[in-house]
């Protein structure tokens, strides 16, 4: 392993609630009718939500409303963020800091849109931490696709296999084991997990360490 690649909601930040109201504000918004929840979402970017709530309510979407709608998201989002304050995971920025110190190539791999990243890691004092951040938005295919974790190793200059990725979500496992790379999955308690797919499986962030994660 010479890499590791972090999943952002869910692994670093506790979010996931806030990205479900914002869903429910925006469609709410629009008079569009959704029964998805928090676990139909998880780890899936903004814009194909979007577009699978839209297709499943029977209503034809441009692709410029898509976009439109997905900028719409990504605000709501940030405001629900400035009511209920941003929560970073325990051990999380630990990790982070420590593999940094050992000058070990990290990246961010998020679902989430980039303008967003940049907006919230300020926040949490992780804005120049990362050697890449990578958002859902710079790549063609989201996760359960690869293209986003391929785009972070291409881009960190490791090939796929030597990268380890930490992430909560079943998509976001799916992506890595796609990509060829490890998996670790941390228990997210709001959602259901399939524990068979990682290689390793954590209960939280604060029991992973460097050492373990150059011993997978």
């Amino acid at each position: 392993m010479n890499a590791v690649i972090f999943d952002f909601d869910g692994v670093i930040l506790d979010s996931e609630p806030q990205h479900h109201e914002s869903f429910r504000r925006l469609f709410e918004a629009h008079a569009v009718a959704f029964s998805e929840t928090p676990d139909d979402f998880t780890g899936i970017g903004a814009r194909d939500n979007i577009k699978r709530v839209y297709q499943n309510a029977g209503i034809d979407l441009a692709e410029e409303k898509l976009g439109a709608l997905n900028l719409e998201r990504d605000l709501l989002y940030l405001e629900v963020m400035a009511e209920t304050g941003i929560r970073i995971l325990p051990g999380a920025k630990e990790l982070v800091m420590a593999l940094k110190a050992q000058k070990i190539p990290i990246a961010l791999a998020s679902s989430t849109n980039a303008a967003v990243l940049e907006k919230i890691l300020p926040q949490i004092g992780l804005s120049k931490s990362f050697d890449v951040v990578v958002g859902g938005d710079q790549v063609q295919n989201g996760k359960p696709a690869p293209d986003i974790f391929l785009l972070a190793a291409k881009k960190l200059g490791v090939v796929p296999t030597d990268c380890v990725v930490i992430e909560d979500s079943n998509a976001g496992v799916q992506a890595a084991n796609a990509a060829g790379m490890k998996v670790v999955m941390v228990r997210n308690d709001r959602i259901a997990q399939q524990k068979q797919n990682a290689d390793v499986f954590f209960d939280s962030m604060v029991g992973l360490n460097m050492e373990f994660l150059f011993s997978i």
